[in-house]
């Protein structure tokens, strides 16, 4: 609360809690807006609204984040009923990415034919559009970047808590450069 006061008092217009785990972030949010902050609040990384939300409650109304999956998306809502068959609570944002990362990961051993190591690197590397369900077709980028095309590119999104539900506002689709 101190460092709340602080800020308040010198009037800032935003803050970012990024960088901070889920369950800190909702406290976060929950103690700036019980001590009058009426700024903008968002999250640009480490995604979990779900998570925020179940912490911070109503108080999370108006609360901006980059998320990593849509899960108002019909591959969005098989995929959280297809996860609570076999888990209770809340689904964490990365757990889709996570489940095609390790799609696309078996797709290569089998395309390699075997599990050596390089073979399944240089088949993991040609394995651009391949669709494992969830995410969409794979898309290698970051040759502009970092000289090499290994970084796996998905789409993401900005959204809001508005009437206590997360909303997609806009889809960003990255671009191979």
């Amino acid at each position: 609360m101190p460092l709340l006061t602080r800020m308040m008092a010198q009037g800032v217009d935003l803050i970012d809690l990024n960088s901070n785990s889920p369950g800190d972030a909702g406290l976060m949010l929950k103690q700036a807006r019980q001590a009058g902050y009426k700024g903008l609040i968002w999250q640009i990384g480490g995604p979990s609204v779900a998570e925020i939300m179940s912490v911070a409650g109503p108080l999370a109304e108006g609360f901006l984040s980059l998320e990593v999956f849509d899960f108002s998306s019909a591959a969005g809502q098989k995929f959280t009923t297809d996860y609570h068959s076999q888990w209770p609570g809340i689904v964490n944002t990365q757990s889709p990415l996570y489940y095609d990362a390790a799609k696309i990961l078996f797709e290569a051993i089998r395309r390699a034919g075997n599990t050596d190591v390089d073979k399944v690197r240089d088949s993991l590397a040609a394995i651009e559009g391949y669709d494992a369900g969830v995410i969409g077709p794979v898309i290698w980028g970051g040759q502009a970047d970092y000289g090499v095309n290994h970084q796996l590119l998905a789409p993401f999104w900005i959204a809001e808590v508005k009437d206590g539900r997360e909303i997609a506002l806009v889809k960003i689709t990255p671009e191979k450069r």
